[in-house]
């Protein structure tokens, strides 16, 4: 059960932040969002505002996914 729930919860933070998954790695947050944001809605946007939050507190290989995200969206923002 509980390899499931980790696969959701991976599966769904991918989805979170598409469509610049590719550069992202879901699994390098997943001990971050046990810890900081397990009972956060992911569809009320209340996860990402949860990470937001707990940036300070989150892991190196989070931080480093989450830059890498952002770098991502900005680059297929300014291609649109």
């Amino acid at each position: 059960m509980k390899q499931a729930a980790v696969f959701v919860l991976s599966a769904v933070t991918l989805a979170l932040f598409a469509p610049a998954a590719q550069a992202f790695d879901p699994g390098a947050c997943h001990p971050d969002i046990e810890k900081y944001c397990k009972n956060e809605k992911i569809a009320d946007g209340e996860l990402k505002a949860c990470l937001k939050k707990h940036l300070a507190q989150l892991s190196d290989p989070c931080k480093a996914n989450l830059v890498d995200l952002w770098l991502e969206k900005k680059k297929m923002d300014a291609n649109k």
